[in-house]
């Protein structure tokens, strides 16, 4: 029987082979082969075990686990699928030893979104988990990842990337690819976080929407509010920088929106003949009913042989 992190599991049937410890050192166990097969799942380890008397004992070992996959559904709370195999290395004292372990292939399946090809490597260190790296195919395109858990101080960071993601799949007006780097941290008790975001969607279809449209910026968590200091979004020459924070405990908004568009007749034909379009508004007030104000000005604006400045 085993337990992480407060998860629980036993392993029955288990052999062990071979115990041999050499007579030059009688203290160290020299060679630890162990193996356990049943229910389409395998373990192979082999290694040593040194000073196991003595005050600093130390450990080598190198594990082979095959078809893991239930196991790991176990331990992860995910539907886990696949011919998923775990190699792992533990070195070092044998108090606070050093585990690399490499996993995969897998499909995994979370909020109705499958990703195929998963493959994981981590390094364990005391309390520290280090998702070193991260890689799987998702929606056609690829997804990869580093990231750290730090249960000593109760805190985490991670840093992903998208490439070539079809978010039509899941949302058929948004049929396209995206391209997203997005860097998330803060304590693991979810009260707070923050998210640094850099995303463009090239979408594949003509339509009353943008081509291309890029989100750029940060947003905070911090308890029941919302806050952005900058997020910036683009598309067709036209951009919108938004400022402010949502207070979802009191249902109120207080945020500032600015943008600006050479030509804004390329972002909506209806907008045809403006040019230099501005707009500066502030909402304020209850989410249900906010309140908005602000200007809206612009350089010039045709209509057939009028042109207004």
């Amino acid at each position: 029987q085993a337990e992480y992190l407060g998860r629980h599991w036993a392993e029955r049937g288990m052999r062990f082979d071979r115990f041999l410890a050499s007579p030059d050192r009688p203290s160290d166990l020299q060679t630890l082969i162990a193996a356990r097969t049943g229910e389409g799942s395998s373990l192979a380890v082999d290694g040593a075990l040194t000073s196991i008397f003595g005050e600093r004992s130390g450990i080598q070992m190198r594990l082979a686990l095959g078809g893991t996959a239930p196991l790991l559904t176990r331990l992860s709370g995910f539907p886990i699928a696949g011919d998923v195999r775990v190699d792992s290395t533990v070195s070092g004292d044998l108090s606070t030893p050093t585990i690399d372990l490499a996993a995969g292939p897998a499909r995994l399946a979370a909020a109705g979104v499958a990703m195929d090809g998963v493959r994981v490597a981590v390094r364990i260190v005391g309390k520290s988990i280090e998702v070193r790296e991260f890689a799987a195919t998702l929606l056609g395109g690829s997804a990869t990842g580093r990231g750290r858990l730090d249960f000593e101080r109760e805190v985490y960071e991670a840093e992903l990337h998208a490439d070539q993601v079809d978010l039509g799949r899941l949302v058929p007006a948004l049929a396209g690819k995206l391209t997203a780097d997005v860097r998330l941290r803060g304590p693991m008790n979810g009260r707070s976080a923050k998210a640094d975001l850099d995303a463009t969607l090239r979408l594949d279809h003509q339509g009353p929407l943008p081509r291309q449209v890029r989100a750029r910026g940060s947003v905070e968590l911090d308890g029941r509010t919302i806050r952005t200091d900058e997020l910036t979004l683009s598309a067709s020459g036209a951009s919108a920088r938004l400022r402010g924070n949502a207070d979802l405990s009191r249902g109120r908004l207080a945020l500032s929106l600015n943008g600006s568009a050479e030509d804004p007749g390329r972002l909506l034909p209806a907008l045809q003949g403006m040019r230099g379009l501005s707009i500066s508004c502030a909402v304020r007030g209850p989410a249900a009913r906010p309140t908005a104000s602000g200007t809206i000005s612009m350089r010039s604006i045709s209509v057939g042989p009028l042109k207004i400045t």
